[in-house]
This record gives C-alpha cells, sequence and structure tokens, in this order.
C-alpha cells in the first residue's frame, strides 16, 4: 500500500517519507544468476533495518516460461520442476503478500541445491516452517490445479513481454543493471530521486559517491 501523504516527514525508521520504491524482479525458480541475486543482494537488502520501509517489491516466479493460454499448460526454461517450484513461490505470494512474509521463503528456496527442488514437497514444507508460514495451505494451493494455473496466468502477464533475461529488474521503471552489484545503492538512489531519505540508506549512497 502506498503512503497517501507523500512527502511528509515521517519519524518511522528515521525516514522522510515519500512513496516507496516500486521494484519488480521477475525470477524462475531454477535460474542460478535468480538464485544468486536473492541470496547475495536482495535479502541482505531487505534485512537491513529501514529498507523495507522504503521499497516495495512485486515478486514474479515465472522468468523465461511459456504460456499457452488455449491448451492450458505452460512450458518452464529448466522444465517441469522449475514449472513446480514456481507454482509454490507463486502461492507463497499469493497467500502471503506482504514481503516481510514471501521473502524469506523465497530467499529459503533459492539458496537449496537444485538437486533439492526435483518435485519434492519436503524442501518447500521445510523452506515453510523455517519462514514460520503454514505449509498445509500453501500446499493445498499448490494441488489446486485451477487455483496453480491462475497464478501461472497472473504471473505470465505481470511479467514484461520485452524482458530479455533473468532476473530482469526494474525500479521505478528504470531496467536495473545486474552488473553493478549494488541492489541497495540502486534502491537508495531511486528513493532519494523522488524526495525521499532513510537512515537505512545512508551507508549505501556514501558509498555510491566514492
Amino acid at each position: 500500500m502506498k503512503f497517501s501523504f507523500a512527502l511528509m516527514l515521517a519519524t518511522v525508521s528515521g525516514a522522510i517519507a515519500t512513496d516507496p520504491v516500486e521494484v519488480l524482479i521477475c525470477v524462475e525458480a531454477l535460474c542460478p544468476a535468480c538464485e544468486g541475486f536473492v541470496t547475495d543482494y536482495l535479502l541482505p537488502t531487505a534485512n537491513t533495518p529501514g529498507m523495507n520501509d522504503i521499497m516495495k517489491v512485486t515478486y514474479v516466479p515465472y522468468g523465461n516460461a511459456k504460456i499457452d493460454m488455449d491448451a492450458k499448460t505452460v512450458t518452464c526454461q529448466h522444465g517441469d520442476t522449475e514449472c513446480f517450484a514456481n507454482s509454490y513461490e507463486q502461492c507463497v505470494i499469493d497467500i502471503y503478500p506482504d514481503q516481510a512474509d514471501f521473502l524469506p521463503f523465497v530467499a529459503c528456496i533459492a539458496a537449496v541445491p537444485t538437486q533439492f527442488k526435483m518435485s519434492q514437497d519436503k524442501t518447500f514444507q521445510e523452506c515453510a516452517e523455517s519462514s514460520n508460514l503454514d505449509f498445509d495451505v500453501i500446499k493445498e494451493c499448490h494441488d489446486d490445479a485451477d487455483r496453480a494455473w491462475d497464478l501461472q496466468v497472473k504471473n505470465s502477464e505481470l511479467t514484461p513481454a520485452d524482458h530479455q533475461y533473468t532476473p530482469w529488474i526494474v525500479i521505478d521503471d528504470e531496467l536495473y543493471d545486474n552488473s553493478s552489484h549494488d541492489f541497495q545503492g540502486a534502491v537508495c538512489s531511486a528513493f532519494a530521486a523522488k524526495g525521499g531519505s532513510s537512515d537505512a540508506c545512508t551507508a549505501a549512497l556514501s558509498s555510491l559517491s566514492m
């Protein structure tokens, strides 16, 4: 939810409040570059006190999949196992839309070696439990063919048609350069550009100016 009092002073997290930075992250569950981004940049940024207050993450587990609306099928870049895992992540985000809830889960999955994501419910159960999420509710969603299909359609629509690779990351309508390796700094720069400031960004912006 966006703040309705943009540019008013706020004391929460030492920030001057404005609308949070909109961050679109398009990934796929078995993409090594996506896993690295989530574990090395996204989660550390989200875990920095105050950063969740200034960014709104739309996390889209679909990536380079192809959808056939007539046949009602999805073909994933890394095979059926990836579709299986994407579906679990889609369900978690649908059931727990607060990024503070779903990010620990997707980060847990990203850290799991690929061989343990091979259509095994156990891996997803362990990540749900470690993230304090209700696995039974998540699995019910995952195993519901109609609901799972609807979420595949939703995530295909959220994925920009012109994306060229994964992770495809857009910060306030600007494509993020993955090679910069400074996701937090990019979010902080976008926040500052719209008039916001936050104690969480002080160090990040200082490193950018060096």
